[in-house]
């Protein structure tokens, strides 16, 4: 239920055209930080996650709900919940390397503002693809969730 109260926040503060704008990738990875779900049901835990993304399953953020989206080879046991625990993984680790105030700023610029790479620099000091290059050689080269850090 925690996963779709942060939906319906989310979209009760933003017009009806930034609801087909914002990144479908951060609304699902909020979602499911915000409800704890990795480790639950289908989804895996943040461990299992950061594991099978060293195993090299990745979908990158952008591709999600695309025609790209398919054609992405994941070897996990369930294709969406990996997928939601990646983007949680990637919200987790912003909120600890710039903190919660620079990520709520970040969700806050995207309510308003339809360029995802301006509000992304403006609150991070650093491109959105720059920041995911980053990410991922940490992921690569850590041998646990904290050594990403």
């Amino acid at each position: 239920m925690t996963h779709e109260l942060s939906h319906s926040l989310l979209y009760q503060n933003m017009n009806q055209g930034r609801k087909f704008g914002y990144p479908r990738w951060l609304l699902e990875g909020v979602a499911t930080y915000s409800a704890n779900q990795m480790g639950t049901y289908l989804y895996p835990s943040e461990t299992e996650t950061y594991t099978l993304m060293r195993e090299g399953n990745w979908i990158p953020p952008e591709d999600y709900e695309t025609d790209k989206e398919d054609h992405v080879p994941l070897s996990v046991n369930n294709r969406k919940p990996f997928m939601y625990t990646e983007f949680a993984c990637i919200v987790g680790d912003l909120n600890r390397r710039y903190g919660r105030s620079a990520f709520l700023t970040y969700l806050k610029r995207l309510l308003t503002d339809g360029d995802h790479d301006t509000a992304f620099r403006g609150s991070f000091g650093i491109g959105f693809n720059e920041y995911i290059a980053g990410f991922r050689r940490r992921v690569v080269t850590a041998t646990s969730r904290t050594e990403e850090n």
